[in-house]
């Protein structure tokens, strides 16, 4: 009899993986990734949100940003997980969310995912913004140069516990297109190592000089997890 009523509890606590979907554009997008969870840890007490707590001296919310921003990237579709005690009505978020929100964020939409949904990143499309008056026909010999190679590498070096080690970017940008005034990059990513932002300007000299004005994460591909609609 006990075991039954525990497995009702169980099934009753079961609760909700809340996936949700915000844009980060103006001097926001200069927080740093901390700052970020801690602006969303301030939104969801004020909305009141049932979120899970860990376990310990010093419980904190259960939350995470799957791919963190770089400090001054702009994003037009980030993803926030939230573990929530029980769920809750989906669409009253779009009415309780907004509200909290600071200029230069934007709520976009909100799904319920699995409880132990894989939220690990495939590829994320980036958007390189030239500055005004930027030559472009320069920054087209520049890409067409890089698919015409065979080979591209990055060497990193010795950070911590990492080695120093070679990153193939022929193995990681799948394409690389020049429209206007903005380069789109699509990059795979690796658990293990993926080319930083900074490492594929600099070694396709777009930092010297500085034609390259603003950078925009436009899109991200996670493992089990989509943008409804």
């Amino acid at each position: 009899m006990k075991m039954k009523n525990t497995k009702q509890n169980n099934s009753t606590n079961a609760g909700m993986k809340l996936a949700l979907w915000f844009s980060i554009q103006g001097d926001l997008r200069f927080l740093s990734h901390r700052d970020t969870m801690r602006l969303w840890q301030r939104v969801i007490s004020r909305t009141r949100l049932p979120v899970k707590f860990s376990q310990g001296f010093n419980p904190h919310m259960k939350l995470s940003l799957p791919l963190p921003r770089s400090v001054g990237m702009a994003a037009q579709c980030e993803l926030l997980l939230v573990d929530l005690e029980t769920p809750i009505e989906l669409d009253t978020l779009s009415q309780i969310v907004p509200p909290q929100l600071p200029d230069g964020m934007r709520y976009i939409q909100a799904a319920s995912v699995p409880m132990k949904v894989s939220s690990l990143p495939q590829w994320a499309r980036y958007h390189f913004i030239l500055a005004e008056s930027t030559p472009t026909e320069p920054i087209q010999q520049i890409i067409d140069a890089f698919h015409q190679s065979t080979t591209c590498p990055v060497q990193r070096s010795a950070r911590g516990r990492h080695l120093e080690r070679t990153l193939e970017l022929k193995d990681h940008i799948t394409h690389m297109t020049l429209q206007d005034n903005i380069i789109e990059c699509q990059v795979n990513i690796n658990t293990t190592a993926t080319p930083r932002i900074d490492e594929i300007l600099q070694k396709l000299t777009l930092t010297t000089p500085r034609p390259i004005a603003g950078v925009e994460r436009v899109a991200v591909k996670y493992h089990k997890i989509t943008l409804p609609g």
